[in-house]
Order: structure tokens, then sequence, then C-alpha cells
């Protein structure tokens, strides 16, 4: 069974649009195994219903985000603990948020954070195209 489906499936049951171009456009995130995607589903669902930084790049709030990051918001915060935490960055790759991500890692955003052993530059390989300028930001740092 194809787990990019999958994981697609699971986005758009948290309300991400299979559309990029939309606001809350989603794109297909790395292979991993169904209860990884389930807690993946579960983290992006709990960030999207928050008012934090993570939240406005689930909802695809950029101006928000940017807003955010101008007034001090940590652009490493955690949703979760531990190996369940997803950050602003790796939501930002894993629903193909490129302006929201750029502007992550304008403002400091590390990119060796972790999702289940998997790297923010593992999701960025497997979700953004080679030519994605948020993909090059996350590979060279």
């Amino acid at each position: 069974m194809n787990v990019k489906i999958l994981i697609l499936a699971a986005l758009l049951t948290v309300g991400c649009s299979n559309n990029a171009d939309s606001p809350a456009g989603a794109s297909a995130v790395p292979t991993t195994s169904l209860p990884v995607l389930q807690q993946i589903q579960d983290r992006l669902a709990e960030a999207a219903k928050s008012g934090n930084l993570t939240g406005a790049v689930v909802r695809g709030e950029h101006e928000k985000v940017r807003t955010l990051l101008q007034s001090g918001a940590n652009a490493n915060e955690d949703v979760g603990q531990g190996a369940d935490s997803i950050t602003p960055l790796m939501a930002a790759v894993i629903l193909n948020r490129n302006e929201s991500g750029l502007e992550l890692l304008n403002f400091g955003a590390r990119s060796e954070a972790r999702f289940k052993g998997y790297s923010i530059r593992e999701f960025a390989n497997e979700v953004l195209t080679d030519d994605s300028a948020l993909r090059k930001g996350v590979m060279q740092r």
C-alpha cells in the first residue's frame, strides 16, 4: 500500500486541501509506517487548533507567521514532547508551506529536529521538489 497516499488522506481529514496553491494546501509526506502517519496527523491537528506559531503554519497563515516571528516567537517551538514533537519548520515542510518555511529559516529555525526518528531533511527530500527554495534552504542548514 502506498503510504504517501495514506498520509495525504490523513492530512485531508484534518482539513488540509490537496491543492498546494490554496492557503491550506498539502503535499504528500515521507514514506513511513502507518503508526507514524497517525502520530503526524495527531500533531498537525493539535497544532492547527492552537494560536501558536506552528498552528499558524499548519493553517497556512503566512502573515501571522511573519508577525509572530517579528514579535519574538520561538522559530523552534515544539508541539508535543520528545520524539513526538513537531516544530514550525517541520510543519512547513510536511505541508509544503514554502513562504512560511523560508521565513522560519530566516529567523533561525533549525533543521535538525526529528519526528519519530525522521529528520526535517528527510521530510524535505520526500515532500518538496528539487527546485524548491524551501528544500534548498533546509538542506543548506
